[in-house]
């Protein structure tokens, strides 16, 4: 369901009532196109790619009920390769050359704040799907985003732990801008809620072995820690803990517990405990099966339903503002985003774009006959 003041409406009853629109078909060329940077390869390419299809599913729905002002919408995707130079060279392609007036994307924060630089620059409206470093607080008024920042997320990881028991942590995260931030972030709320950070280890990237930097995090003996890493460098992290034999030695708490965890084997992220993205409840599960059904599997995380709400968010935005026109829609997309509710929940944005809101379940992977899966417990409430 969608808020629109007090009432609350289905999805095409959102545009149905909203804007008038008639349902008709669509000359060829009659259509509005926006761009997608996603990172459809490189280490987050699971997520880049659950991304792709939850931005299709909101197109089709768009379409189905009448489209951007009466025209067929289309979106142009561009690989961001989860790198920030690509990321910029597709911006420049999307802005430049095929004349998109708003873009979303991407999903690594220093990918998206490159990419949010550079359609600041050349004044184009752009999203961001979920990204976290809280440098794109200050990039500029065309940009926007439909996740939170480091400082709300990763202190609530921290008193997560601490709260389970925990006392002596060691962080571990990437050496980037959202790494960074978030390694800040958990450092502060875990010592404010009165435990003591061991070490803080920051990794390169892309690395074929992280044993050293392993080492490293289990020297002082923590009894937790804070952890967050994208899908392919985890995969090779908690690949070689599990071969070392130190899963036990401590407790895992991450952030974006499904980023950390989806794509690492099994047997190695079991019982990692974190916050995910909330996305219980019927629309959620109405996406997921709609999902299930274009792909053959269900989502692994909740970042489909990030890139759905997040073309939902401009398409509201065009046909609030009746036009196309940038500087017209960075004025109308803090009312798109108050009208709008979303599959992630309430998607209202502060005066610099970023979101306001946004609720974390406390979960844990589990394996169900050696299969992958997260449990998000009844008595771990949302943050």
């Amino acid at each position: 369901m969608y808020r629109l003041g007090a009432r609350l409406l289905t999805v095409p009853m959102v545009f149905l009532v909203v804007f008038g629109l008639r349902f008709s078909a669509y000359a060829a060329a009659d259509a509005v196109r926006i761009g997608a940077i996603l990172p459809l390869t490189g280490s987050s390419s699971l997520v880049g790619g659950e991304m792709k299809s939850g931005a299709m599913i909101a197109v089709d729905e768009i379409n189905g009920v009448g489209g951007i002002m009466g025209k067929k919408l289309d979106i142009i995707f561009e690989d961001s390769e989860s790198r920030p130079a690509a990321g910029v060279e597709a911006a420049h392609k999307l802005i430049d050359i095929d004349k998109v007036p708003a873009l979303i994307g991407d999903y690594s924060s220093s990918v998206t704040i490159a990419i949010q630089e550079y359609a600041q620059e050349r004044k184009a409206l752009a999203w961001a799907i979920a990204s976290s470093s809280e440098k794109m607080a200050d990039i500029g008024d065309y940009c926007f985003n439909s996740g939170n920042l480091d400082n709300s997320v990763s202190p609530a990881l921290a008193r997560f732990a601490f709260n389970q028991g925990h006392k002596r942590a060691a962080i571990f995260a990437p050496d980037n801008d959202y790494g960074r931030g978030a390694a800040k972030y958990m450092k502060i709320g875990f010592e404010e809620a009165g435990g003591k950070v061991i070490d803080t280890i920051l990794f390169q990237v892309g690395k074929s072995s992280y044993r050293t930097e392993i080492r490293r995090v289990f020297a002082d003996n923590p009894d937790s820690v804070l952890y967050t890493a994208y899908g392919g460098d985890s995969m090779a992290i908690t690949k070689e803990i599990y071969e070392m034999g130190l899963k036990e030695k401590a407790q895992f708490y991450d952030l974006y517990l499904s980023m950390c965890t989806a794509s690492a084997i099994p047997d190695a992220v079991a019982g990692h405990r974190g916050l995910e993205s909330w996305t219980k409840g019927p629309r959620a599960e109405r996406l997921a099966k709609i999902f299930e059904q274009k792909t053959g599997s269900g989502p692994k995380t909740p970042y489909a339903a990030y890139a759905y709400d997040t073309v939902w968010l401009v398409a509201l935005t065009m046909n609030l503002a009746n036009s196309t026109n940038p500087d017209r829609l960075k004025v109308v997309a803090h009312t798109a985003a108050r009208i709008y509710y979303g599959v992630t929940g309430d998607k209202r944005v502060d005066d610099r774009g970023q979101q306001v809101t946004e609720s974390k379940g406390r979960c844990e992977v589990s394996l169900k006959q050696g299969k992958y899966g997260i449990e998000c417990p009844e008595d771990w409430q949302r943050q």
